[in-house]
């Protein structure tokens, strides 16, 4: 009952979370395409001809790529939860648990998270040609492109997924259990800025001296 509600609101709310979606899809690619060019063997062909700083920078890279995704997983659920803040809010006061809505959400951020890291796959398999490319062209390498798969650099970026949204989602979660319905309804209304002689709920502060 409690998915079906979740893959209900992920649909209904399809058009909020692309905001969510892109970001997280494009570190997802980038991250998958760097974990890609660690185990291709045209690379490894050429790791005599590289030096040792070279082939840091992109285990470097890659790993600068794991934590600004987990940086940008948290902000952007933090995000969609203020954006829905008076949608929870208004469950809560209609009864139902704070535990139960935080699952729901924890749940549409999965599924979310999981269709990003997809679609996030499938483009960094198309960003690795063009990374190798660039490789290839650094070390003045002929190099015709071929489609490329490996097993370990699909399960780093599964397993690098699984573990920042794991760690996001317990975040997160004890964070909506803390949160009641007056923090709930007026949670989009935290970060607004209050101007002086700006319009607020319906009319002007007056400018302060």
């Amino acid at each position: 009952m409690l998915g079906k509600l979740s893959l209900r609101n992920a649909r209904r709310q399809a058009g909020a979370y692309r905001i969510y979606l892109l970001p997280v899809t494009i570190s997802f690619a980038l991250m998958n395409a760097f974990n890609l060019v660690m185990f291709s063997e045209d690379v490894m062909e050429l790791h005599q001809m590289m030096n040792t700083s070279f082939s840091m920078c992109i285990i470097l890279a890659s790993l600068v790529v794991v934590l600004v995704l987990g940086w940008l997983v948290h902000y952007m659920s933090c995000f969609m939860l203020k954006r829905r803040s008076r949608e929870f809010g208004t469950y809560m006061l209609l009864g139902i648990p704070g535990k139960r809505i935080a699952r729901m959400f924890l749940i549409e951020n999965v599924l979310m998270g999981g269709a990003a890291l997809v679609f996030g796959i499938l483009a960094g398999t198309l960003l690795y040609q063009a990374m190798v490319l660039i490789i290839m062209h650094i070390f003045g390498v002929d190099y015709r492109m071929t489609l490329f798969f490996s097993w370990e650099a699909l399960a780093l970026t599964c397993g690098y997924g699984v573990l920042i949204y794991l760690v996001s989602m317990l975040r997160l979660g004890r964070k909506i259990g803390k949160m009641r319905v007056v923090s709930l309804l007026y949670a989009e209304r935290e970060n607004e800025e209050k101007l002086p002689g700006s319009p607020v709920f319906g009319y002007a502060l007056p400018a302060v001296a």
